[in-house]
C-alpha cells in the first residue's frame, strides 16, 4: 500500500458511508447553501445533525430553541414534532 491510500485509509477508520434520499428540491437548497458557504455538503449534513441533537436534547428538556434579534426578540422558534 502507498503512503498515501495509508493516509487515506487511516482517515476513514471511525467512519461510516451514508446514502440518502432527497427531493430535487432539498438537494438543490443543500447545493446551494455549500455553494454559498464555500463548504461540502458532507460537511453541511454533519453540522445539520448537529443542530438537530441540540435541538431534540432542548426540547426533551422541556425547553424551546429559538433564532433572536440582537435585542433578544424572538424571530423564529424550531419546533420538533415529538
Amino acid at each position: 500500500m502507498t503512503e498515501a491510500n495509508q493516509f487515506v485509509e487511516s482517515k476513514r477508520q471511525g467512519q461510516k458511508r451514508l446514502s440518502i434520499n432527497l427531493p430535487a428540491s432539498v438537494f438543490d437548497e443543500l447545493q446551494g447553501l455549500a455553494e454559498m458557504s464555500h463548504r461540502s455538503m458532507t460537511e453541511l449534513v454533519r453540522d445539520s445533525f448537529a443542530l438537530a441533537k441540540i435541538a431534540y436534547e432542548v426540547t426533551e428538556q422541556g425547553n424551546k430553541l429559538t433564532v433572536t434579534d440582537r435585542s433578544g426578540k424572538t424571530l423564529k422558534e424550531l419546533v420538533i414534532a415529538r
